[in-house]
């Protein structure tokens, strides 16, 4: 989910669901997380 660009990159505010889990909620640049955002596990909930 979020803002792919013109290159099928990530950009802007998105999140990256693993296996039905969401794993990373915040900003991407070129594919990456970059910025402001919050890593999820399911040790830490």
């Amino acid at each position: 989910m979020g803002t792919i660009n013109r290159d099928g990159l990530r950009e802007g505010n998105g999140k990256w669901y693993q296996d039905g889990i969401l794993v990373y909620e915040g900003e991407y640049r070129d594919d990456y997380p970059n910025g402001q955002g919050e890593i999820y596990s399911k040790e830490t909930d």
